[in-house]
């Protein structure tokens, strides 16, 4: 398929004026330095020699931005090899006709000789500045192509961490609700209008949650509303041997955070903490900001770390939170779960203030 009959940015030629600007400029400089060596070579006037070096220099510029221009559908090697050829025929003929006039005042083996001459030193002279100018492009256009290569594994890895994400998130969601169904069907034989209340709870709460799963934010107080009927339905389950309290400040209102980061956290001081123990216990949500950190906190004075009994599924909320935070904060945000001195568990949830979305 024939390429743009605009010269590309990926090739040798200049395609805006700043670049050729850059590319007289550049070739200016380099004829003078030119012409100062070819001045102590041949002892001709240094204007002189000045003249003959930009005559090769500023006609291979031209030369090679008309051919990438003219046939831009050809490879960059056919052009360049073009524009050199014809800059340096440009080049020779302007030399001959300043040094010799025209037509030429030489015959024969003199006319060869002064041919064959200029030539080389042109070729030397000419290919070794094209060599300089070409190996800096090369230059260019690699790290240009290594950044977009940069770009795109970057872009990459991020269309995978999201993906993960996502599949994180979804591993949640059955794991919460498997956990509080087993609870509705262990109720309904022995209390059955607690079984109803419960499903009752159930419903709003699933309401709710299922419609925001999907989501990739959600209200700081809507996930402890969640939490809240969690533990709701819990108390009932067990039959008042569960108390609990969630903080609630209206300010908490502009801050956003990812969804069921705080419902793990409390299903799991309930379920490894509350449950094997006999007499139960208390759990309370708290949330402070500190040092541009939103600290969630879930205290419960269940058996502890050291005592808690090993159930199926026991950490996969805990490590799908700590995973969640490491794809969305990196080193930013954490979870630190520990031990009580007075007995039970704290799990610490941290994420920074300016990494929660302000929502309207």
């Amino acid at each position: 398929m024939p390429r743009s009959r605009r010269p590309s940015i990926d090739t040798f030629a200049d395609t805006n004026f700043a670049q050729w600007l850059k590319a007289i400029t550049g070739t200016v400089l380099v004829c003078m330095v030119i012409a100062g060596q070819t001045t102590m070579m041949n002892q001709e006037n240094y204007l002189t020699n000045l003249r003959v070096s930009l005559g090769f220099g500023l006609s291979i510029v031209v030369c090679m931005n008309l051919a990438h221009w003219l046939f831009a559908q050809r490879t960059e090697a056919f052009n360049n090899i073009l524009g050199l050829v014809a800059g340096i025929t440009l080049g020779m003929v302007h030399l001959l006709w300043l040094g010799y006039g025209f037509p030429l005042d030489l015959k024969g083996f003199e006319l060869w000789r002064v041919l064959l001459m200029n030539l080389a030193l042109a070729l030397v002279f000419c290919l070794t500045v094209y060599y300089l100018f070409y190996s800096r492009y090369r230059i260019r256009w690699l790290n240009h192509r290594m950044l977009e290569q940069q770009s795109l594994a970057q872009a990459a890895e991020r269309e995978l961490a999201l993906s993960r994400l996502q599949m994180l998130q979804s591993q949640i969601e059955p794991h919460f609700l498997f956990n509080t169904l087993a609870n509705v069907q262990g109720l309904i034989d022995q209390n059955p209008d607690a079984a109803k209340r419960m499903i009752g709870e159930l419903t709003t709460m699933l309401r709710v949650s299922l419609s925001r799963t999907r989501q990739s934010r959600t209200r700081l107080s809507e996930e402890l509303a969640l939490a809240e009927a969690y533990l709701s339905i819990q108390a009932l389950r067990t039959g008042g041997r569960l108390q609990f309290q969630v903080a609630h400040n209206e300010a908490w209102e502009r801050y956003s955070l990812p969804p069921l980061l705080v419902q793990p956290l409390v299903e799991n001081a309930v379920v490894h903490g509350l449950e094997p123990k006999t007499e139960g216990g208390r759990v309370d949500v708290r949330v402070t900001e500190h040092e541009q950190q939103l600290l969630i906190e879930v205290v419960d004075d269940g058996l502890g770390l050291h005592q808690a009994l090993p159930s199926r599924g026991q950490g996969v909320g805990l490590h799908n939170v700590r995973e969640r935070l490491a794809l969305l904060y990196g080193e930013s945000a954490s979870l630190v779960v520990d031990q009580r001195a007075e007995g039970g568990t704290r799990a610490a949830l941290s994420i920074p203030v300016e990494s929660s979305e302000v929502v309207a």
